[in-house]
């Protein structure tokens, strides 16, 4: 990191790669990665799978990918500077936003200078819009990792008068860990203390801007990489390609999905209520919420896509989640292009109402099913069997049962549509199965307990920071 500093203020080596980069020259990207090996990954647990399907071995176990050695950015954006600084800048933030959001880079795989130069970027825009105390708290875990790399991107630009202000908010909240979590930029969540930086920022800024300092020092860094606009397209996706470790960082934000299923109560309310819809009906998507009418009441209702229409459901903190039904009008009266409608059209349109009660889970049963799933790691156990099974989907999950079974044993039971047919999921004690809800039936797959608890740990979101 220091080197590189050195290298972004060597008055030779900055003019050398300007001029370089105002030709459209630039080093070709050459991300290289630590392929996984079979040494790297522990011994899974023997355990019953589907008949006839091979099994691999062992997942894939992350591995740190190489710091990517570029910084690109269209011509258009270079060009712009230093007339206008923003299309560099911004160019600089998408660049770092694409490789996080679609590339799964983690933060240290992206190059330091364009890392640094976002959260720096960050760090203004949230100051100019709520002050210290809005940056401190939208922040959140990553405050101390973020404050990092503003301090390592004003030193390098030789803001020094930022420096002392960030370094004084740095101070602070290493010194008031818990007040820091309160803060919010609105009232009553900002400290006097970070207040009393925000007026000699903003002076400062209107002084010496900050946006233009930032655009300056990645001008002149010799890794920044200058691609025609319409190749910046595939550039990037090389750079996404690059990454070997993509396909499981994928699984893992998958698998955490499925787990937020069942551990969100709302989700879990809504998954079970519809599991007790009479005749039983399947979970297909929960949407937005909107205030309704409902017995005397006004109360947010969710609209819920079952396999059988749409429904409405109802959270009352303390008292669980009612699924009601929906009755929707046809409304013929409005013209296909509601743009054409009139004021009388408008004013006789029916909106959809809530209807009579379907189901209802208590706060109680949603608790203990939340318990259970987190205990059988059930999201952890229905993404393994879904991956063995090539399902890519997982996402609306039914929940049929939830508590003990006839046989005694503890079980969370879910139900899935699958191309037309019904998957059961049970996770127990002792592992996960998935079977065919059919005449025929049939276990479809099955894994251990050990196995489970193995692809938990190689798959734990917290790995992907």
């Amino acid at each position: 990191m220091l080197e590189l500093i050195k290298r972004a203020f060597s008055r030779d080596a900055a003019s050398d790669a300007f001029e370089n980069r105002r030709a459209g020259v630039g080093r070709p990207f050459s991300a290289g990665v630590n392929e996984p090996t079979m040494d790297d990954v522990p011994p899974v647990a023997d355990g019953p799978w589907s008949k006839g399907e091979h099994r691999d071995a062992t997942p894939p176990v992350d591995v740190p990918v190489e710091t990517t050695s570029d910084i690109i950015v269209p011509k258009s954006a270079f060009d712009a500077w230093p007339e206008d600084s923003n299309p560099l800048v911004n160019a600089v933030v998408d660049y770092v936003n694409t490789l996080s959001n679609q590339g799964l880079y983690k933060r240290k795989e992206i190059h330091a200078v364009a890392r640094q130069a976002f959260n720096c970027d960050y760090y203004l825009a949230q100051v100019l819009n709520g002050g210290h105390a809005q940056f401190v708290g939208n922040s959140g875990v990553l405050i101390e990792e973020t404050w990092g790399d503003v301090s390592a991107a004003l030193k390098a630009m030789h803001a020094k008068d930022y420096m002392l202000l960030a370094h004084a908010g740095r101070k602070w909240v290493l010194e008031n860990p818990e007040l820091a979590k309160e803060q919010t930029g609105f009232e009553g969540g900002i400290d006097p203390a970070l207040a009393k930086l925000d007026k000699p920022f903003y002076l400062l800024n209107t002084k010496s801007p900050l946006r233009p300092k930032i655009a300056e020092w990645l001008a002149m860094h010799p890794d920044l990489k200058v691609v025609a606009d319409d190749a910046l397209g595939q550039e990037m996706q090389n750079v996404i390609d690059a990454n070997a470790m993509l396909p499981h960082r994928k699984a893992i934000i998958t698998c955490a999905s499925v787990t937020g299923q069942l551990t969100d109560p709302l989700r879990v309310g809504t998954a079970m209520c519809c599991g007790r819809i009479s005749p039983l009906d399947f979970l297909v998507q929960i949407g937005s919420g909107t205030y309704k009418p409902i017995e005397g009441d006004k109360m947010m209702a969710f609209m819920v896509s079952t396999l059988s229409g749409s429904c409405y459901a109802t959270p009352i903190e303390g008292h669980g989640v009612t699924l009601y039904e929906c009755v929707q009008h046809d409304n013929a009266h409005l013209p296909k292009n509601k743009f054409d409608a009139s004021l009388e059209d408008i004013q006789a349109y029916r909106p959809n109402e809530v209807g009579r009660q379907l189901s209802h889970v208590s706060q109680d049963e949603i608790l203990s099913a939340i318990d259970l799933a987190k205990r059988f790691q059930a999201g952890d156990a229905i993404h393994l069997l879904a991956t063995q099974l090539k399902q890519k989907d997982v996402s609306s999950l039914t929940i049929l049962n939830a508590g003990r079974m006839q046989n005694g044993q503890e079980a969370l039971i879910c139900g899935q549509i699958v191309e037309g047919q019904v998957w059961i999921y049970k996770v127990m004690e002792h592992g996960v199965t998935c079977d065919l809800a059919s005449a025929d039936g049939g276990q479809l797959a099955a894994a251990s307990r050990a196995e489970v608890s193995f692809h938990a740990q190689s798959h734990a979101i917290t790995s992907l920071r």
